[in-house]
């Protein structure tokens, strides 16, 4: 068995630390001459020690590219996840193909899904399961959004809304960010509900 750097450093230091620097752009892993995993400048892999918060767990390009000082207890996997500039974000959760990307400063959000959650800066507290579920929220808080595309057109403070289905309350989107109470279980529950609140509705359409 050996160790050949051609380029870059490897090193051991003194308290038995690792430490391999690469002047390329890569790092190539292989097992028995297959690529098992790379990584570039744009990999993020942080087990709660390798980004500027504390507790965080990041996996994916980008992921959780500007985490600061007092973005804290995040876990955040995939390509471009919460990539945005953040300020003291905290206990979020997000998985998926740019989930929470546009997060600023909420915090106890779960997003689980390509693009579920992307333009949430501020909002909290709010539950996304389901590609582009709640895709274009951006300061609305505890809404929950379960199912492709469900409550995808609010895109203001639309608050305490339950959409649990594909498409549930898809077209709910109030200008002034009113629209608020609403329920709506089933297969595109409440659809073409738009600007409206304390309205419920279990079954389809």
């Amino acid at each position: 068995n050996s160790i050949t750097v051609s380029s870059g450093n490897l090193a051991i230091d003194t308290d038995g630390d690792l430490t391999l620097e690469a002047d390329g752009d890569n790092i190539h892993f292989t097992v028995s001459g297959t690529e098992v995993m790379e990584l570039d400048a744009n990999s993020r892999v942080s087990c709660s020690n390798a980004d500027a918060g504390s507790y965080n767990t990041l996996f994916g390009f980008q992921a959780g590219a500007l985490i600061a000082s007092g973005d804290d207890y995040n876990t955040f996997i995939g390509y471009g996840v919460a990539d945005a500039d953040m300020t003291d974000a905290t206990y979020n959760t997000a998985v998926g193909y740019l989930a929470l990307s546009a997060l600023t400063t909420g915090d106890s959000t779960v997003a689980i899904g390509a693009r579920c959650g992307t333009a949430i800066t501020t909002g909290t507290q709010n539950i996304f399961i389901g590609a582009s579920s709640g895709i274009a929220l951006t300061e609305g808080s505890r809404n929950i959004a379960i199912g492709n595309s469900a409550l995808s057109s609010a895109d203001n403070t639309e608050g305490r809304n339950i959409a649990i289905g594909y498409e549930a309350l898809k077209d709910l989107d109030s200008p002034s960010g009113t629209s608020l109470y609403n329920i709506g279980i089933g297969y595109q529950a409440l659809t073409a509900l738009t600007d409206a609140t304390f309205n419920v509705a279990v079954g389809d359409l």
